[in-house]
């Protein structure tokens, strides 16, 4: 019998969709059911390259190079020690060389020197890892530099403006939740401890604020989506409670606006059903303020800050996978309909390449686990397909 806290990792062994890691409220996705948007005018999808292997709980990382290194993962086969790159000048995928451990919901991180710190996950077994990887693009070679002071999977990372990188929360070693965090220091390639947190939290979201400080939102605890969220100052390496979010939710979206305020988008409810609501934190307050519904409620979705707006692609409702993607505007608080993916997916990455356009690659859609990969060009808002289903 799997423990809670790893329903996710027991659920992937057996079956391929899943709605919530709490058993007694599982949700089966039906793999016919698919969620599209009234198309924006002029949208296309184009087929072009696709990654030689589909996977999800992968890692996404933008390099220094404008080139996407996509690592890690697991699908039908298992846990995957494969990474690809995906080259912006000629649309297609090209292998590099394989994590030195198979790991799904590690988390990858740029260095200020280019090279990536892959953290953590969950290994072939669904142990919790604490061995950490970096990546170097110049010889395209992963190399171990240590360990984790605590082993976790679905944690947060985030590099912070000092050049180091927060590592927060998630699950630890014999199913727990943690409230611990830890430093990496590229210089010195060591691990130090942080202040606990007031609240233990896997799932949640974190995002880098405008004056440096890292918002930590909402989770799950021992099976309840959070209302808490927390923030971390690296000058006192220290986390403080502050402002309360107007629902529970774990699993969300959240993006740093240009205003300074952070969205917060969708994610699982305390009914574990997907969410619509949003709302809005401001750093200046430190309190969270409900803004307008979303078009479609969902959960692991992808958002990414385009032009100025805030992007949101796919995910899963409480009955399919969903292909409609959605804008968010922060001068008017409201979403517009943004047209439809080729391939509706769940548990995608999304990242901004520096041309402006957006890749969105891997995930699970009505067939099962993706190789597919779409490029979203918001010039004349259009979504282009890059890849096929696999």
């Amino acid at each position: 019998m799997c423990k809670k806290d790893y329903s996710i990792a027991c659920l992937l062994r057996s079956i391929h969709l899943l709605l919530s890691r709490t058993a007694a409220a599982l949700v089966l996705i039906c793999a016919t059911s698919v969620f599209t948007q009234t198309a924006v005018a002029g949208s296309t999808f184009t087929p072009t390259g696709s990654m030689a292997t589909a996977h999800v709980y992968t890692a996404a990382t933008l390099l220094s190079n404008g080139q996407v290194l996509i690592a890690g993962g697991r699908n039908n086969n298992g846990v995957i020690s494969g990474a690809e790159l995906y080259n912006p000048a000629n649309g297609t995928f090209a292998p590099t060389g394989d994590l030195l451990v198979a790991r799904y919901a590690a988390t990858a991180t740029l260095l200020p020197n280019g090279q990536v710190l892959v953290a953590g996950g969950f290994d072939s077994a669904d142990h919790v890892l604490d061995s950490c990887e970096l990546y170097s693009p110049a010889s395209g070679i992963f190399s171990s530099i240590g360990s984790l002071i605590s082993g976790r999977a679905f944690a947060t990372a985030t590099m912070l403006n000092n050049g180091r990188v927060l590592l927060a929360g998630g699950f630890g070693k014999f199913g727990t939740t943690l409230a611990t965090g830890e430093i990496y220091d590229p210089s010195t390639s060591n691990f130090a401890p942080t202040g606990n947190m007031p609240t233990a939290t896997a799932y949640a979201s974190a995002t880098l604020l405008a004056n440096g400080e890292v918002l930590i939102a909402g989770g799950s605890l021992s099976g309840v989506n959070l209302v808490q969220a927390q923030r971390y100052n690296s000058i006192s390496n220290t986390f403080t409670a502050t402002g309360t979010m107007t629902a529970g939710r774990r699993q969300t979206v959240a993006s740093l606006l240009p205003n300074g305020k952070v969205l917060i988008a969708g994610g699982f409810g305390n009914d574990n059903i997907p969410l619509a609501s949003t709302e809005l934190f401001d750093p200046a307050s430190g309190a969270f303020v409900a803004s307008n519904d979303m078009i479609t409620a969902r959960q692991n979705a992808t958002a990414t800050l385009s032009g100025g707006q805030v992007l949101i692609v796919g995910g899963g409702s409480g009955a399919g996978y969903i292909s409609g993607a959605e804008r968010y505007d922060p001068a008017t608080g409201k979403f517009a309909s943004n047209g439809n993916l080729k391939t509706a997916r769940w548990l995608s990455t999304a990242t901004l390449l520096p041309n402006g356009k957006v890749l969105i690659a891997t995930g699970v859609g009505s067939d099962g686990y993706l190789n597919s990969a779409e490029i979203y060009d918001p010039a004349g808002d259009t979504l282009l397909s890059d890849g096929f289903d696999g």
